[in-house]
């Protein structure tokens, strides 16, 4: 199974080589796509300015992506609660789309708990990870249990138990092996959406930590 990008968040088309010589091209050898886009325009505003002001532009891709199977058979994800509902029920039959929504409240679930306890925190000793703020909610973030354990229980299909833990691959993470929390990762894709800044992700990054931002500030 592969992943290939189909949205409207961009339009590529080829350049010739006259326009080419006088455009500057960059590529990114990164991360191309923003999640979590409320963070990161708490985070501007935390600085006393926003994404806007500060020239960096996102826009949503519609649809997030689709998924290819080997046998050519595809899965369109989307922030669309319709799109997916047919998705769904195309491979997991009329009750799929209710074990669906099953699956997207205890991601949910994951989401809150990990923005709220660890994504928000700083954990600046071993012993700040072991506060009983955090502690009391450790198992409802399924972390002794494998993301793909937790698909599982909702998903009857191999295809569909595979679209729904893929991403901790992001990360690195073998979907069999990573923590369930991780769900987390596509709750942010399917609520919230899969953006796109425009001239690459280098621009929110150099806008956050370049010299134009701290100078404005007055550092």
């Amino acid at each position: 199974m592969g992943t290939l990008p189909h949205s409207t968040c961009a339009s590529p088309r080829l350049l010739l080589p006259q326009e080419a010589d006088k455009i500057s091209q960059r590529f990114d050898q990164g991360p191309s796509l923003l999640l979590l886009p409320n963070f990161f325009r708490q985070a501007f505003r935390d600085l006393g300015t926003t994404l806007e002001d500060e020239g960096v532009h996102i826009v949503k891709c519609d649809p997030n992506y689709n998924i290819w199977f080997g046998d050519g058979e595809s899965f369109r994800m989307s922030t669309d609660v319709t799109s997916m509902k047919e998705e769904i029920e195309k491979w997991e039959g009329k009750d799929g789309f209710s074990r669906y929504l099953a699956f997207m409240r205890e991601a949910h679930e994951h989401y809150e708990l990990s923005a709220t306890h660890v994504l928000l925190r700083n954990f600046t000793s071993i012993l700040s990870m072991t506060r009983w703020s955090f502690l009391k909610h450790l198992l409802a973030l399924h972390p002794f249990e494998s993301i793909y354990s937790r698909a599982a229980r909702y998903f009857r299909t191999e295809r569909l138990r595979r679209v729904f833990t893929f991403g901790s691959m992001y990360m690195g993470m073998n979907p069999f092996e990573a923590p369930g929390t991780y769900s987390l990762l596509q709750y942010t894709e399917l609520a919230e959406g899969i953006w796109y800044p425009l001239g690459g992700f280098h621009k929110v990054s150099n806008r956050f930590f370049g010299r134009d931002l701290a100078d404005s500030l007055g550092h």
